[in-house]
């Protein structure tokens, strides 16, 4: 029981660690699946931003390009100084009204100026106003940087140059005819950017292709943040952040998203907490289901098996479960009961019956002794009284008195040892009388350390009158000896009964077989039923062997528990 105990658990723990190392498998995995979904989906949403952004920008930088060659700006500048000021007035507005086209169209925009460098003026969406000789020189400054975009002060601008002459300097001041800026909407822009951010926590900034300058980010950044852009993960502010960025081929800026990941660790801990309560959740429902199955199954089961079946192993058939009222093992216990009490009366039949049969072969022997051996006895006393033999006949009679003492009036079936050999004594005191010239009798004394030996009666003497019967009185031209002395084997007493004569190894043959296995119906002679009632009294197998003596004859051993 404890076996199937231990492997059921063991199955159960088994179950436990594979479920929580699939589950965790299946976590990691489907994370990855979901993390390469969720980052291609973000740079995608980069990519889709970056290249609207760049649209928007390109645009701008279209219309100011185009701008400068217009007739009104071109006119603005050679006229300005030969009209009248109404016709003044019309030139400046209509600069004024293609600054306001070009911020009207285009969401990012946030203001245009057009600087007229020869005359010093401003013209912006509602008005124009004169210039300093410093503002001019900001501008151009900004203008020779070569970019489409260009920082200063916080503020994004797109800025083209008017030459007056292509081939001349052109940065040299009396060059340039004019300047044309359009200041884009920064709120705008990072209003655009933080549609592509995941949470608040990440920051996203927009970038030219060679990533040297940042104009727009979700945050304040700074730029030397722009050092490590070439790693997996970056560290800003001792926080770590995962890298994303835009991807499209021949772009002139990049969008780098940065996505903090304190909240990713946050999502994997949750993550793995829920596989860890899962796996606790299934933990105790094993463990229920353990102790349920030990009360309700494995408990009733050690009952039935081990103990119940213990004790039928002991041969206490007297034994009895009780009934508890389970539904599931009520039937199979009382089934057991029912066997039990069976087994019990089927053994008691058979050890009732055993008995009758014993107490019949013991009657049957004695039945074989007392008429023959009596009338014998009666006529070797009377020949000894016959010729005034007093000695021998006192003897006669005591062991004849001693004998039929112990035959006829002792009914218990179980005696000591001493007992056995006295009365087989007797009767060899006897029949040495009777066959007095033909025999010579050895019966060696028994030990005193053997007198208390319990034995069923009559395995002894039985045996001895075999000697008298059938050698004895079968050879009457030479004598014929008779010897009965003890040996131990291990922890039984050997009686060694054996006579001289003439047996052969055919008749030897049948004697040991017909003690291994008597035939059914025949006759029960004196070994068999001493065989048989040694054999059912110690529990054991060959009590009695048959051999060919070293004097001639037969050599009988009975072997008895010390």
């Amino acid at each position: 029981m404890n076996y199937i105990f231990k492997s059921v658990f063991l199955i159960f723990i088994i179950f436990i660690i594979v479920s929580i190392f699939y589950n965790l498998f299946i976590y990691y995995k489907e994370e990855e699946h979901y993390s390469a979904l969720v980052k291609k989906g973000q740079i995608e949403r980069l990519n889709y931003i970056s290249k609207t952004l760049e649209e928007e920008i390109g645009k701008v930088k279209v219309a100011t390009y185009f701008a400068m060659k217009e007739n009104a700006v071109l006119d603005l500048y050679v006229k300005f100084n030969y009209v009248n000021s109404h016709q003044k007035n019309k030139l400046l507005e209509a600069v004024e009204k293609r600054c306001m086209e070009i911020s009207n169209t285009n969401p990012y925009v946030k203001d245009c100026y057009f600087y007229l460098n020869k005359y010093k003026i401003k013209i912006s969406i509602d008005n124009y106003s004169n210039m300093n000789q410093n503002e001019i020189l900001k501008i151009i400054d900004l203008a020779k940087q070569s970019k489409t975009l260009v920082k200063a002060d916080n503020k994004i601008f797109i800025v083209d140059t008017l030459n007056i002459d292509y081939l001349g300097d052109k940065w040299s001041l009396d060059n340039i005819a004019g300047v044309f800026v359009a200041e884009l909407d920064i709120n705008k822009l990072k209003k655009e950017l933080k549609y592509a951010k995941l949470t608040d926590k990440d920051m996203l900034f927009f970038t030219d292709k060679d990533q040297e300058e940042i104009y727009i980010s979700t945050k304040t950044v700074e730029e030397s943040v722009l050092k490590q852009i070439n790693n997996k993960n970056i560290y800003y502010n001792h926080e770590k952040y995962k890298l994303l960025h835009s991807n499209i081929e021949n772009s002139h800026y990049q969008l780098i998203y940065l996505e903090k990941q304190d909240m990713i660790s946050m999502i994997y801990q949750r993550a793995v907490l829920n596989i860890l309560g899962f796996s606790l959740i299934v933990l105790l429902t094993i463990t229920v289901c353990i102790v349920l199955f030990y009360r309700y199954v494995v408990k009733p089961l050690k009952i039935l098996l081990v103990d119940a079946f213990g004790q039928v192993k002991e041969s206490n058939f007297s034994y009895r479960i009780t009934i508890p009222g389970n539904e599931v093992f009520d039937d199979i216990y009382q089934n057991f009961n029912n066997m039990v009490e069976r087994i019990e009366f089927l053994i008691s039949k058979e050890l009732k019956q055993e008995i009758l049969v014993n107490q019949a072969n013991l009657k049957h022997l004695q039945a074989q002794i007392n008429p023959h051996f009596m009338y014998n006895s009666y006529f070797v006393l009377y020949r000894l009284i016959k010729i005034n033999d007093r000695e021998n006949s006192l003897r006669i009679c005591e062991n004849l008195g001693r004998f039929f003492q112990y035959i006829t009036r002792d009914s218990k079936d179980e005696k000591n040892l001493s007992d056995e050999i006295n009365l087989a004594q007797s009767y060899t005191i006897i029949q040495g009388y009777r066959f007095k010239n033909q025999i010579i009798i050895d019966f060696e004394e028994l030990p005193e350390r053997y007198n208390y030996i319990i034995v069923p009666r009559l395995i002894i003497q039985p045996v001895i009158e075999n000697v008298f019967k059938y050698v004895v009185d079968e050879i009457s031209n030479e004598e014929v000896i008779l010897k009965v002395h003890y040996f131990e084997d291990m922890d039984d007493l050997i009686i060694c009964i054996e006579n001289s004569g003439h047996i052969t190894k055919e008749e030897l043959e049948k004697i040991q077989q017909r003690l291994l296995s008597p035939e059914e119906n025949e006759d029960i002679t004196a070994l068999i039923n001493i065989n048989y009632r040694l054999n059912i009294y110690y529990k054991q197998e060959k009590s009695v062997e048959a051999f060919q003596s070293s004097l001639g004859g037969l050599e009988v051993h009975i072997k008895v528990r010390m």
